[in-house]
């Protein structure tokens, strides 16, 4: 069962994936995501980094789909959001490859060089992506999930901060800043 951290945490990250805030997850919010990185990076519709992305993007939300959407209407609403997210997080298999493979996907997006680490500009990218336009928040989000302080975030340690962000319950965790400040 969620604690009522991790329902403030996952109503957060719920306000980010919903990028026209209509209440409900929909396609079309991971297709704005697709969006507002071809606008950071100047990819053209049908250029093969947009395709790339896209169908990175498409895939999330068909997982999501097929997982949260219980009533089949198209829509995630944040308690199917939620009900998916306690079923996840009470199941390690399932926890471990949602995450690791959405990790992957989030990689695949946001490092530019390819080197499986983000670097600042690579995590600032990340939220003008989601429609986090603040870049000190960026920043200031970057310096708490950078745990060795060296400006870079690797694949590995953004799986840790991904953990804490779903299971701690100590505010000051630094995973609790994936998504900028929860409450």
């Amino acid at each position: 069962m969620l604690t009522d951290f991790q329902k403030q945490k996952l109503n957060r990250l719920f306000k980010v994936l919903d990028s026209d805030h209509n209440g409900t997850l929909e396609r079309n919010d991971y297709t704005t995501v697709v969006s507002n990185l071809a606008k950071i990076h100047g990819w053209k519709s049908g250029s093969p980094e947009y395709s790339a992305v896209e169908t990175l993007y498409l895939t999330i939300w068909g997982n999501l789909k097929a997982l949260a959407d219980a009533n089949n209407d198209g829509q995630v609403s944040l308690e199917e959001f939620l009900a998916f997210h306690d079923q996840m997080l009470s199941t390690p298999d399932m926890y471990d490859q949602i995450t690791v493979g959405t990790v992957d996907l989030l990689f695949e997006a946001f490092d530019r060089n390819r080197d499986g680490q983000f670097s600042q500009q690579d995590f600032r990218d990340f939220f003008a992506g989601y429609g986090i336009r603040d870049q000190a928040l960026a920043d200031e989000a970057f310096k708490k999930l950078d745990a060795s302080g060296k400006g870079m975030i690797p694949k590995d340690q953004a799986l840790e901060r991904v953990k804490e962000f779903y299971f701690s319950n100590d505010p000051a965790a630094a995973g609790n800043w994936l998504f900028g400040r929860y409450s």
